[in-house]
C-alpha cells in the first residue's frame, strides 16, 4: 500500500463490525465418535473437528486427543481457537463523519464518507472440518460439505476499518464462523448514467425524441427525488465496417443513405458530465449510419462502455446505469468470423482520442460470459430499452448478466417513455440488494443468511438476495464461512476473496487463514528443541514428539538401528504385508506400543489388536448394554448370549395365557421370542394360528344347530363348551377376541354364524341369534347368465357398426353423385381414344364380279 493509502487508512473512520460464530445444529456430536489416536503429528491431529494436540513430552502414546476428554497438561495442549477482535480507529478531523458512521447512516454528499457496506475488511483464522463414521452398526456416517469454487481475481485494498478474527473457540471449533455484514441505503447516493443507442437508420425516431426535448434537465428533475447527485453520457453504435455486416460498395461505404456517415463499431460522444444540457446538443447534432444485416454490434458498445471507465468517466463511489437503446438483436462471439475476424474480444479499452473504437475491425464480438464478467468487476447496471418486438430475446439475456433488467419502449416518439424506463428500473435496482462473492478456491464454502426487512423476531432465511429496500434502510446478511479441507502447498494458506452488492462499488475484502500446521513444529517455537535431552541427544523435540535423527528410534530416540537390518517381525501379527501395529500404535525396537485415543476408548494387545469399542454394536449400543467389548469381542452378561448379546436367554415370552406348551407346540423359542415352524403355516406371537389347519367348526356345528333350529338351552345341547348368544355385537366381540369365525348353511339357504377360541383346555362359543337367509342361485344359472350377457354385448356391438356402416357408404354415393353432376365434360369422343380395328379399301377395285360382266 503506497504512503497515501496508508494516511487515508489510518484517519479513516473506522466502523464497530459485529463478528460471531454461529454453529449448526446437525454438527452435534459426542466424543467417543471422533478418532484422533490415529493421527501421530501435530498437522494431522489439528485437522481434525474435535482433536487437540498433547505437546507434553512425558506423554508418549495417544498425544492427539479428544478435545473434549483431555488427559494433558492445559499449557502443552496445542488448539486453534476462534475469538473476536474489534480495532477501532477514530480520527478528530473525521469525528462527524464517524458519528453517522457508527450509526450506519451517512447522508452527506461527500464522496469519501459516503458508506453503504460495512465492514470493508475481515480477517479470519479457520481450520477444517473433518469428520469420521461413527462407531455404529448401521455404518452411519457425518457427511462433508462439497467445496464451492468460484473466482479470485486480484489484490483490493479498502481504506476503511478492518475486523481481526483470530482463534476458535473451544466449544464450538470446528463449524462455520459467521460473520455480519450490513448494508445501509445511503441518501443523495452519486449516480451515473449512460446512455449507449443504436444509431443505425431504424432508430431515427428515437434520435429525434431525444434530441427536440432538454431530456437531460428532465431526467435530472425526475431523478432529484432519490439524489441530486448526477452525471449523464452519450454513446453510439451500429456494426463492424465489414462485409458482410455493411455493403462494401465504394459509394456506400462513404455513404449507406441519403443521410447517412460511414458505419463505425462504437463511438463515445459525450463523456458522463454534471452538464445534462450538453447532453441534448450532444444527440441534437448525432449522423445516423445503417449496416445490412439485422442484428447489431451493440455487444462492442457495453463492453467499451464499461472497460473504459476513465474515458467514459464512471466515478469510483457510484451507482453506474448502462441504459442500451436498440430495437434489433445482437451479434454474440463467433459472428465475427463471417467477416474474416477471427481474434477473439480481449474485454480491454481500446478508444481513440475521437472516442471511436479502433479495434472493432481487428476483434470479435464479446461473449455474454464476458460482459457479465466485466459487468461484476465493475458493479454496472445494464437497463435494456427495448420495444415489445425484441422483449423475449432481452429478456432471456437479462439471466446470463448480473444485475440486469428489461424496459420495453412503448412509445419512441416520445422522449418521456426513456424517463419512464430509467426511473421505474432505477427504482427496481435500488430497492433490492443481492450479495455476490469472488473465487472461494476448493478449500472453503459460504452461505448468506439474512431476515431482510421481516421482524426482530422472524427466523433467519438461507439467501443473498432482499427486495422492498427503502432510503434509510438498513439490512444485515449473516455468512457463514467453512473450511472444507487443507491445501497442499504453504501458499495456499492464506487466500483472499471480496464479497459486494451487485452494481454498488463497494466491497469487503475477507483473508483467511487457514490452519492446517502447528506453530509449535518451527524452530523458533518454545517447544522446538534441536539434540533435546528428550530425545537422548539424537533427535528434535517438536511439539512433545522426537523427530529421531538417521540411525535411532523410538519415542525418545533410544533405539539404535541400521536401516537395512531394521526389524518389525514382532510387530507384525501375521507376516510382511500385515499393518505394522494393527496401525494403532508404534513399533519401537521391535516392540508394539499402543496408542490411546481417550479415557474411554483403549487399544492393548501383542499388536495393538485389541479394542475397548470395536464390538457389535445392535440398536446405537455395544454389546446391545448387555455385555463387555473384550478385545474386539462381546462377553455377555449372564442371561444374554449372541455375538452383540443381543438374544436373552429365556423362554418366559414363549407360552400364552392358556399355557398350551412352548409357542402352542408350532415353534421354537429363540432369544424369548417365537419362531414358528411350517414355512408360513403358523403365525401370531404364540404360533397359535394356523391358515390350513382343520378347525373345530364340523365338530361344532351339532351344537349350533341344536340351539339355533330346536330352541334348546346351550346347557342342554352344549354341556361341554362355554357358549354365549348374542346379536348385534357378533362382529366386534370375535374381533377384539381372536376367536376363529365358522358358519353353516342349511337346506333352506340360511346361514348360521358362529366362532370359537380355545382358552386353558376350555372351548368358548359364541354364537350370532339370528340367522341370515337369502336366495342363492344356481351355478348353472349364473354361468347361463354371464355367457348370454357377453352375447347380447357383442350382438349390440354388432348391431351398432352394420348400422355406422351403412350410413357411411350412404354419404360416400351421394357425394359421388353431387361431383358427377357437378362435371361439365362434354359427351364427345376422347382424342386419345383408338378403335380396336382398322379399315383398309383397295383403290383399283371397281365393284364385284356381276357389275364387271355385265359391262
Amino acid at each position: 500500500m503506497d504512503t497515501v493509502k496508508m494516511k487515508i487508512f489510518v484517519i479513516a473512520a473506522t466502523i464497530i463490525v459485529s463478528v460471531s460464530s454461529q454453529f449448526s445444529p446437525q454438527s452435534k456430536t459426542t466424543s467417543h465418535f471422533i478418532n484422533c489416536s490415529q493421527k501421530n503429528t501435530c498437522n494431522e491431529c489439528i485437522q481434525i473437528f474435535g482433536c487437540v494436540w498433547c505437546s507434553d513430552p512425558k506423554i508418549n502414546a495417544g498425544k492427539c486427543q479428544n478435545e473434549k476428554e483431555v488427559q494433558c497438561n492445559k499449557d502443552f495442549v496445542i488448539n486453534h481457537e476462534i475469538k473476536i477482535v474489534q480495532t477501532v480507529n477514530i480520527s478528530s478531523t473525521m469525528e462527524k463523519d464517524t458519528k453517522r458512521s457508527n450509526k450506519k447512516v451517512q447522508n452527506t454528499s461527500n464522496k469519501n464518507t459516503i458508506v453503504q457496506v460495512t465492514p470493508q475488511f475481515i480477517a479470519i483464522k479457520i481450520r477444517p472440518i473433518k469428520c469420521y463414521k461413527k462407531r455404529t452398526s448401521n455404518n452411519g456416517t457425518r457427511k462433508r460439505n462439497e467445496s464451492v469454487a468460484l473466482d479470485d481475481t486480484d489484490d483490493f485494498e479498502n481504506d476503511f476499518t478492518f475486523t481481526t478474527i483470530t482463534n476458535l473457540n473451544k466449544n464450538n471449533e470446528g463449524h462455520p464462523i459467521r460473520i455480519k455484514l450490513h448494508y445501509h441505503q445511503a441518501a443523495n447516493y452519486p449516480l451515473d448514467i449512460y446512455y449507449l443507442m443504436d444509431s443505425s437508420n431504424s432508430q431515427l425516431l428515437e434520435k429525434y425524441s431525444l434530441a427536440m426535448p432538454a431530456l437531460g434537465r428532465k431526467l435530472a428533475e425526475t431523478i432529484s427525488k432519490v439524489t441530486s447527485d448526477l452525471q449523464l453520457g452519450f454513446g453510439s453504435f451500429v456494426d463492424k465496417p465489414v462485409s458482410p455486416f455493411i455493403s462494401i460498395v465504394p459509394k456506400e461505404i462513404i455513404n449507406p443513405c441519403d443521410i447517412c456517415i460511414p458505419s463505425y463499431g462504437f463511438r463515445n460522444y459525450m463523456p458522463l458530465s454534471s452538464n445534462l444540457n450538453s447532453f441534448t446538443k450532444i444527440v441534437s447534432s448525432l449522423n445516423m449510419s445503417s449496416n445490412l444485416d439485422t442484428p447489431e454490434g451493440g455487444f462492442d458498445g457495453i463492453m467499451q462502455a464499461i472497460v473504459c471507465r476513465k474515458e467514459i468517466g464512471w466515478r469510483n463511489k457510484s451507482r453506474k446505469l448502462l441504459v442500451y437503446s436498440t430495437d434489433a438483436p445482437f451479434h454474440i462471439a463467433g459472428d465475427g468470423k463471417i467477416g474474416g475476424i477471427v481474434k477473439p474480444n480481449d474485454g480491454c479499452c481500446h478508444l481513440d482520442k475521437k472516442g471511436f473504437y479502433n479495434y472493432s475491425m481487428i476483434q470479435d464480438y464479446p461473449s455474454i460470459s464476458q460482459i457479465n464478467q466485466k459487468v461484476r468487476e465493475n458493479s454496472v447496471n445494464i437497463i435494456f430499452s427495448v420495444p415489445k418486438e425484441q422483449s423475449e430475446l432481452y429478456k432471456t439475456l437479462t439471466t446470463f448478466i448480473d444485475g440486469s433488467f428489461l424496459g420495453i419502449k412503448k412509445d419512441m416518439t416520445n422522449y418521456s417513455d426513456v424517463i419512464r424506463i430509467i426511473t421505474e428500473q432505477y427504482n427496481e435496482i435500488t430497492s433490492s440488494v443481492e450479495l455476490y462473492h469472488s473465487h472461494l478456491g476448493e478449500h472453503l464454502k459460504l452461505k448468506y443468511y439474512s431476515k431482510c426487512l421481516n421482524s426482530i423476531e422472524s427466523p433467519l432465511t438461507e439467501t443473498n438476495k432482499c427486495n422492498g429496500l427503502k432510503i434509510n434502510n438498513t439490512l444485515e446478511f449473516e455468512i457463514d464461512i467453512e473450511q472444507i479441507s487443507c491445501p497442499t502447498k504453504k501458499a495456499d494458506m492464506n487466500h483472499q476473496f471480496f464479497i459486494w452488492p451487485v452494481g454498488v462499488d463497494e466491497r469487503v475484502t475477507v483473508n483467511v487463514s487457514m490452519q492446517c500446521d502447528c506453530e509449535c513444529e518451527k524452530q523458533e517455537h518454545r517447544l522446538y528443541e534441536k539434540n533435546s535431552t528428550t530425545c537422548s541427544n539424537h533427535g528434535t523435540l517438536k511439539c512433545g514428539v522426537c523427530e529421531c535423527d538417521s540411525g535411532y528410534s523410538g519415542n525418545n530416540c533410544s533405539c539404535p538401528y541400521n536401516e537395512n537390518e531394521m526389524k518389525t517381525d514382532n510387530c507384525r501379527p501375521h507376516d510382511e504385508a500385515s499393518i505394522l501395529c494393527s496401525n494403532r500404535g508404534a513399533c519401537i525396537c521391535n516392540k508394539c506400543y499402543c496408542n490411546s485415543n481417550s479415557a474411554t476408548e483403549v487399544f492393548w494387545g501383542e499388536y495393538c489388536q485389541c479394542n475397548n469399542l470395536s464390538c457389535p454394536y445392535h440398536n446405537g449400543k455395544l454389546c446391545s448394554a448387555h455385555g463387555q467389548c473384550v478385545c474386539n469381542k462381546c462377553i455377555c452378561d449372564k442371561g444374554w448370549s449372541g455375538n452383540d448379546c443381543s438374544c436373552e436367554n429365556s423362554l418366559e415370552n414363549c407360552f400364552n395365557e392358556e399355557n398350551t406348551g412352548i409357542c402352542s407346540e408350532n415353534g421354537d423359542c429363540v432369544c424369548n421370542k417365537c419362531v414358528c415352524r411350517g414355512n408360513g403355516q403358523y403365525s401370531g406371537k404364540y404360533c397359535e394360528e394356523c391358515k390350513n389347519c382343520n378347525t373345530k367348526c364340523e365338530e361344532l356345528k351339532e351344537c349350533v344347530l341344536c340351539i339355533l333350529e330346536n330352541s334348546h338351552l346351550p346347557q342342554d345341547c352344549c354341556s361341554n363348551y362355554s357358549v354365549q348368544m348374542t346379536l348385534e355385537n357378533f362382529e366386534n366381540l370375535i374381533a377384539t377376541e381372536n376367536y376363529i369365525r365358522c358358519w353353516h348353511a342349511n337346506h333352506q339357504n340360511c346361514k348360521y354364524m358362529y366362532a370359537y377360541k380355545i382358552r386353558k383346555k376350555i372351548t368358548d362359543i359364541v354364537i350370532q341369534s339370528s340367522e341370515i337367509c337369502q336366495l342363492l342361485q344356481s351355478p348353472l344359472k349364473i354361468v347361463f347368465s354371464i355367457v348370454s350377457g357377453i352375447i347380447a354385448v357383442g350382438f349390440i356391438c354388432l348391431i351398432i357398426w352394420k348400422i355406422f356402416a351403412v350410413i357411411q357408404d350412404r354419404k360416400e354415393v351421394l357425394k359421388f353423385e353431387e361431383e358427377r353432376s357437378k362435371s361439365m365434360w362434354e359427351n364427345v369422343q376422347n382424342p386419345l381414344y383408338k378403335a380396336p380395328f382398322t379399315k383398309y379399301e383397295n383403290p383399283l377395285f371397281e365393284g364385284n364380279c356381276s357389275s364387271k360382266r355385265s359391262d
